[in-house]
């Protein structure tokens, strides 16, 4: 029983112990892996909600700044079209006034040919 308890079981024993110890070893380091896979995930989720975050603010001070840009531009374009109306009523004006002399200096000469149209027939 000695003999076989040194040549057999005992060998086999140490077999199996250094197997289980391996199992063990193994099962610890895969949950440690496991582990930092878990922290590592998380970490990068947590970035990637952080870039979103950032990625929608971004996004809205684009919008924003685009909007301003686009009331600046219509403020402008408005500005100059009162700046253009004004100089054409201004010319508008001149013009009329010109006429209206053209109109008051002809005046004598229109009453001259009704005068000879209706009093001299």
């Amino acid at each position: 029983m000695l003999a076989l308890d040194k040549l057999f079981f005992k060998p086999i024993g140490n077999v199996i112990e250094k197997r289980e110890k391996k199992l063990f070893e193994t099962s610890e380091m895969m949950d440690k892996m496991n582990s930092e896979i878990e922290e590592k995930t998380i970490k990068i989720e947590d970035e990637l909600n952080k870039a979103r975050r950032e990625i929608i603010l971004l996004r809205e001070e684009i919008i924003k700044q685009g909007e301003e840009a686009k009331d600046k531009a219509i403020e402008r374009a408005r500005k100059e079209a009162k700046l253009l109306m004004e100089e054409e009523m201004k010319k508008l004006e001149i013009e009329v006034k010109d006429t209206e002399k053209k109109l008051e200096a002809q005046i004598p000469e229109y009453i001259k040919l009704i005068k000879k149209k209706f009093f001299e027939e």
